[in-house]
């Protein structure tokens, strides 16, 4: 539907941005990428952090399709520029700002070049974030918790992995029952038009995401 009046969506950057988010999640970085890249977009309330995070994305994806391909330094390149956002993107990452999965993939890649101590520096830096800033609050478990315990896998740190999944899985679990809430006073939420979805119903399902994810690690250092 955004594809069939690219003019209409080219006059805003929340529609714009949801293109992008479309084009990664049908497997489509590159077009995402470029898409991003030609654009200039200016932070709006209730925005922040959209654009970055789709970016990072598609670096992502883009790299982990290199890699899947052999094209080791490719890939590495891609993870590295992952955190760096150009200025058409309008906002730019904090300092403090998690990333749990950059530094895996980074780690990974490096792995696969033979650089194992720079690798083992990237593990150790996913493997020790702790939380994440979602939904305008600080959390204690995220999709980050997911790559936090496969580096912990990576530096051979099984117990500790799989305690961090059994974590997060009843993480979950609590999320899951819990009904969601909403800070009327906030001044930036994370979605707009917040009245016209039911909140409830996204809350279960961003927790069954998670639920899965922490299935899924569980698996992995079970294959270990």
């Amino acid at each position: 539907m955004l594809l069939t009046k690219p003019e209409l969506v080219a006059e805003r950057d929340d529609s714009s941005v949801a293109l992008a988010e479309l084009y990664n999640e049908t497997a489509q970085p590159q077009a995402a990428l470029d898409y991003l890249l030609g654009r200039r977009f200016h932070p709006w309330e209730g925005g922040e952090g959209k654009v970055l995070k789709q970016y990072t994305t598609a670096r992502l994806l883009l790299g982990q399709q290199a890699l899947e391909a052999g094209n080791v330094a490719v890939a590495l390149e891609h993870f590295l520029m992952a955190m760096q956002p150009p200025d058409n993107l309008g906002e730019a990452y904090h300092l403090l700002q998690a990333k749990a999965d950059v530094c895996y993939w980074t780690g990974k890649a490096l792995r696969a070049l033979g650089r194992d101590e720079e690798a083992v520096v990237q593990f150790e830096s996913s493997a020790s974030e702790a939380g994440d800033f979602k939904a305008m609050a600080v959390t204690e478990h995220s999709e980050l918790s997911f790559f936090r315990g496969l580096s912990l896998i990576e530096l051979g740190r099984m117990k500790e992995a799989k305690t961090l999944f059994e974590d997060f899985m009843d993480f979950a679990e609590r999320e899951f029952a819990t009904k969601a809430t909403i800070d009327y006073f906030s001044t930036s939420l994370p979605r707009l038009l917040v009245f016209e979805e039911n909140l409830d119903e996204l809350k279960q399902r961003h927790a069954k995401h998670l639920m899965n994810l922490a299935a899924q690690g569980l698996e992995q250092w079970a294959q270990k």
